[in-house]
C-alpha cells in the first residue's frame, strides 16, 4: 500500500467548496459518504456495496487527488502536520485506494474515470447491471483481482490487456466470446461459467502458463483445447456443456480434479499423461465403454461414470490400485468384474439403477463391503489368496441398506487383519474365536448374531481396529460407554439393533468417519455425534428422530467434513434450514418424514436442489 504526502492544492487542505458531496441536500447520506471516504483515505479500501447506486459518485474517482467538502464549502477533512490535530487524517496516514467494492448495486457501466485510481488492486462489481466496462481499465497496472459476476456483459475486449491480473470472475453474464488471454502471464484463476461461450477453448485458453483453476461450466462449448501450455492447472470444471473431446492433457501433470459431467462424450478422454489426477467426473455423458482403463492415470481415487450407457466394466479396472470411490449408477451393467475386489483401497461402490443379474439384491442392499466380499468369492482361488484386500469397504452411498455386513457364508477366522463371525447366532463371542492381540486386527464383522452389547474383548485391539460391524444384533437400549476405548475406530455400523439412545462417550471416537445407526429406536442424535471431528457419513434412517439440533448442524457446517446424511423415514416435523449451511453435503436423504416443506417434488430433484432451497430459508440477521 503506497503512502503519499498531502497535496497542497486548496481542496486537500479545505480551501475549495464544491457543493453537496454525493448530490442533493441530504446531509445524512452526505455525512455517511464523507465518513466512508475519510476512512478509505486511511485504509486504502472503500466498500459501497448494497447501496442501490445507479452510478459511482464522482468523489470516488477523485479520492486519490483531493478531499471532499461538505455543503457549506468548508472541508470536513483536513490534512494536518500537527501531531496533536484530531479533526482529520494526518498527511502521512493518507494512502491511495487499492480496494474498491461496488457489489449489489444498479450500476450499468464502469466509466473512464476509473483510470484515476491507478493503485487499484481489487475491484469487485458483482451483482450489478453492467453492460459495458471502459477500456481505460487497462491502465490499472496494479490490478490483481476483478469480480464482474452476475451482470449483463456480452463482450470483454479489455480483458486481454490486464497483464498483471491474477483472478478473474465473470460468471453469470451473457459473454459470447473471449479474446486471446495469452498476454495474461499472471492469471491463476478464471471463472467464465454460466455464459454463452461456444466452440472450442483454444483461442482464449492457450498460453495461460500459470493458470491453476478454470471454471467454464454451463456454456455451449464443444471442445476443450489449448491445455498443452496450462501446465499448472489443478482444477477444471467444464460440466454442463456440449463437449465431445478434450485433447492435449499430457502436460497437465498438476491436474487433480476434472469435471466433465453433463456433456456429450462418447468415449473417455485420454488422461493417462495427467499423472496427478485424483478425481475424474464423467457422469451424464454418452459413454458406452471404458476401454481398458489405460486412459486413466493409476492414481485416480474418485471415478464417476454414472448416468451413461456402460454395459460392462473391464477386468483391467484393477489397475486403478488406489481407487476409493466408484460411481457407476444408472448404467446398463448386468454384472461386475470380480477383479474389483482386488482394489484394496475401494471404500464405496454406487450401483443404483443398473440391471445387475449376477449379484443378489440382498447383497447389494448390504453395501460395498458385502459386494466386495461376494466378488472376492468369485475370484480364481490363487488370485483371491494372493491379493484379497482387507475389509476396509464402507457405505456406498449407504447402499439403500446401510452399507455394511458380510455376505456369503459365515466364517470364524481372522486373516489379513479381518475377523468375520457373521451369522453364527452368538450371544457371546467364544474366547477361542479372538485372534492374538498382536495380530493387527483392523476389521471385526460381528453382524447377524444375538449380541446385547459391544464385546469387551474388542478393547484388546484398540490400537489397530478401524472397522466394527455390529449390525443386526440385539444391542440396546444403549451401547456401553466403553466404546470410547476404540479410539482408532473409523467405521461403526450399529444398524438394526434395539438402540433407544447413544451415550455421550461416542464423542470420544475422534477418528470416526462413518456411523450407521439406521433401523433403531432413536428419538434424537446426541450432541456428541454432532461434535465428531472427522465424521463424513451418517446413516440414521428408520428411527424416530423428531428434530435436529441447530447448533449441531452449525457444527457440521463449520467442520466441513460431512458429505452423506441419511435421515429417511424418521419423525422430522421440520427440515431444518441449517442443513442447507452444510456446504460439504453430496448426498442428502430426507424422504419419509412428516414435514410438508420441502415438498416431495423438490426432494425428488436431489441433494443440490434441496440443500440450496434449505439454505435460502436460513433466517438473515
Amino acid at each position: 500500500m503506497s503512502r503519499r504526502p498531502g497535496r497542497g492544492r486548496g481542496g486537500a487542505f479545505g480551501g475549495r467548496g464544491r457543493g453537496a458531496a454525493f448530490g442533493g441536500g441530504n446531509h445524512g447520506k452526505s455525512g455517511v459518504m464523507e465518513r466512508l471516504l475519510s476512512a478509505a483515505r486511511q485504509s486504502g479500501s472503500l466498500n459501497l456495496s448494497g447501496r442501490e447506486l445507479a452510478e459511482v459518485p464522482a468523489e470516488v474517482w477523485r479520492l486519490n487527488s483531493e478531499a471532499p467538502t461538505p455543503p457549506g464549502g468548508k472541508s470536513s477533512v483536513s490534512l494536518s502536520f500537527d501531531s496533536a490535530a484530531d479533526d482529520g487524517p494526518r498527511w502521512w496516514d493518507v494512502v491511495d485506494l487499492t480496494k474498491l467494492l461496488l457489489a449489489s448495486n444498479k450500476l450499468t457501466d464502469i466509466p473512464a474515470e476509473i483510470a484515476d485510481l491507478p493503485a487499484l488492486v481489487v475491484l469487485d462489481c458483482h451483482d450489478n447491471e453492467l453492460t459495458s466496462v471502459t477500456d481505460a481499465i487497462a491502465s490499472l497496472t496494479e490490478l490483481r483481482s476483478i469480480n464482474f459476476s452476475h451482470n449483463q456483459l456480452c463482450q470483454v475486449p479489455w480483458l486481454m490487456q490486464l497483464s498483471s491480473i491474477r483472478a478473474v470472475n465473470l460468471n453469470h453474464n451473457a459473454i459470447t466470446e473471449l479474446p486471446s488471454l495469452a498476454a495474461l502471464s499472471c492469471l491463476e484463476e478464471l471463472d467464465v461459467s454460466h455464459n454463452r461461450l461456444s466452440g472450442d477453448t483454444a483461442g482464449w485458453l492457450s498460453g495461460l502458463r500459470v493458470l491453476r483453476q478454470l471454471n467454464c461450466s454451463n456454456n455451449a462449448l464443444t471442445s476443450l483445447r489449448g491445455l498443452s501450455s496450462c501446465t499448472k492447472l489443478v482444477q477444471i470444471d467444464a460440466g454442463h456443456n456440449q463437449i465431445s473431446e478434450i485433447v492435449a492433457t499430457e502436460r497437465c501433470t498438476s491436474l487433480e480434479q476434472l469435471d466433465l459431467r453433463h456433456n456429450k462424450l462418447r468415449q473417455p478422454p485420454d488422461l493417462s499423461g495427467a499423472s496427478g489426477l485424483r478425481e475424474v467426473l464423467l457422469g451424464n455423458n454418452a459413454l458406452t465403454s471404458l476401454g481398458d482403463v489405460s486412459c486413466f492415470p493409476v492414481g485416480v481415487k474418485v471415478l464417476d461414470v454414472r448416468d451413461n450407457k456402460l454395459s460392462d466394466l473391464p477386468e483391467s479396472i484393477q489397475a486403478l490400485t488406489v481407487l476409493e470411490r466408484l460411481d457407476v449408477g444408472n448404467n446398463d451393467l448386468g454384472a461386475l468384474p470380480p477383479q474389483l475386489a482386488l482394489i484394496s483401497s475401494l471404500k464405496s461402490i454406487i450401483l443404483d439403477g443398473n440391471p445387475l443379474r449376477s449379484i443378489r439384491r440382498d447383497i447389494i442392499a448390504r453395501g460395498t463391503l458385502a459386494v466386495l466380499k461376494h466378488l472376492r468369492n468369485k475370484l480364481p482361488e490363487e488370485g483371491s489368496q494372493a491379493t484379497a484386500p482387507t475389509a476396509s469397504g464402507s457405505v456406498g452411498g449407504f447402499g439403500g441398506g446401510g452399507g455394511f455386513g458380510g455376505g456369503g457364508e459365515p466364517t470364524a477366522q481372522a486373516s489379513q487383519g479381518v475377523l468375520d463371525l457373521t451369522g453364527q447366532k452368538l450371544a457371546l463371542i467364544p474366547p477361542e474365536s479372538w485372534p492374538d492381540p498382536a495380530s493387527g486386527l483392523t476389521s471385526a464383522v460381528l453382524a447377524r448374531n444375538m449380541l446385547q452389547n459391544v464385546p469387551a474383548d474388542l478393547s484388546n485391539f484398540a490400537d489397530t481396529l478401524r472397522t466394527l460391524d455390529l449390525s443386526f444384533n440385539k444391542i440396546g437400549p444403549t451401547i456401553s460407554p466403553a466404546i470410547a476405548l476404540l479410539r482408532n475406530l473409523e467405521t461403526l455400523n450399529l444398524r438394526n439393533n434395539c438402540l433407544v439412545s447413544l451415550p455421550d462417550e461416542v464423542g470420544g471416537l475422534l477418528r470416526l468417519q462413518e456411523l450407521v445407526v439406521s433401523m433403531n429406536q432413536l428419538s434424537e442424535l446426541p450432541q456428541s455425534v454432532y461434535e465428531l471431528p472427522q465424521l463424513t457419513a451418517l446413516a440414521a434412517s428408520d428411527n424416530k428422530i423428531a428434530a435436529l439440533d441447530k447448533q449441531g448442524l452449525q457444527q457440521w457446517a463449520s467442520t466441513g467434513k460431512l458429505t452423506v446424511l441419511d435421515l429417511t423415514n424418521n419423525a422430522l416435523a421440520q427440515a431444518s434450514p441449517y442443513i442447507g449451511a452444510i456446504a460439504s453435503l453430496k448426498s442428502l436423504k430426507l424422504e419419509g418424514n412428516v414435514f410438508r416443506i420441502p415438498r416431495p417434488a423438490l426432494l425428488a430433484k436431489g441433494t443440490t436442489a434441496v440443500v440450496e432451497y434449505l439454505r435460502s430459508r436460513i433466517p438473515q440477521p
